[in-house]
């Protein structure tokens, strides 16, 4: 029985997705506030695309029905992370501020380069690859026992599933726990279609100045001779300590 996944947004209506491959990643953090999440991608490699969700809350063992087969997500739009990938296309991502959400469009290249380097684990051989991504080293593992160029977050590219993807710092690390095949994925519009989709730098620039209000505003309410230390939440990537601290319009 294919089982099924329910990303409930709060909507009845919802709308059946399938794809070929469910891939189960377990991103580490090691930031000021290290933790652990599960993030899931699902893959329609006959259209190409991809769909990354990153679970703030988790899936509790009692939100799964054995007798339906059904894995039943229940959570807000801030609960979770979103990234859509049309592969070779374009990237539409949900990003956070501290306390908002915004739907960003861009299109991303990755310029890998492969090594003859390999490992083998869980049964896969794996192939060493290594890229820069918006201020950080990357080294990738992936199989081409598993012919598909996707993997988590936004990376996508190399000539089969990244099993393994950390920066050289380790402050990001995912690693595969699980790949099931033919899932659907039963909710309400993951992403808006049609939308007013803010770019990476429009983006960015309401970011700093959210940031910046917030930071003001918490100084103002100190008392006098106390200094501010950010103490943001881990999972909500901080400005210039998350997972992309430099972008392209910044490049020398």
């Amino acid at each position: 029985m294919k089982a099924i996944i329910i990303y409930l947004l709060g909507s009845i209506s919802l709308i059946a997705q399938s794809f070929d491959l469910l891939a189960t990643y377990t991103l580490e953090l090691n930031t000021d506030f290290p933790n652990s999440h599960t993030t899931s991608l699902f893959i329609n490699s006959n259209e190409n695309i991809s769909y990354y969700i990153l679970d703030f809350g988790g899936i509790k063992e009692n939100e799964f029905n054995e007798d339906s087969n059904e894995i039943i997500v229940r959570s807000k739009n801030t609960d979770n992370l979103l990234i859509y990938n049309k592969l070779n296309e374009f990237i539409i991502s949900q990003e956070l501020t501290f306390n908002d959400s915004f739907w960003v469009k861009e299109s991303l290249s990755f310029d890998w380069e492969i090594s003859n380097e390999t490992k083998e684990s869980d049964g896969y051989v794996m192939q060493k690859a290594t890229t820069t991504f918006r201020g950080r080293d990357y080294i990738a593992w992936f199989t081409k026992e598993i012919p598909i160029p996707m993997g988590p977050y936004k990376f996508y590219g190399l000539p089969g599933l990244i099993l393994e993807i950390y920066d050289t710092d380790n402050i990001y690390h995912w690693t595969i726990t699980k790949i099931e095949e033919n899932k659907t994925i039963a909710s309400n519009n993951l992403y808006p279609e049609h939308h007013d989709f803010l770019s990476m730098k429009q983006f960015v620039e309401k970011k700093e100045n959210s940031d910046n209000q917030i930071d003001a505003s918490i100084i103002s309410r100190l008392p006098k001779g106390a200094n501010l230390k950010s103490v943001k939440s881990s999972t909500m990537p901080v400005e210039r300590k998350g997972i992309e601290i430099k972008f392209e319009w910044e490049e020398d």
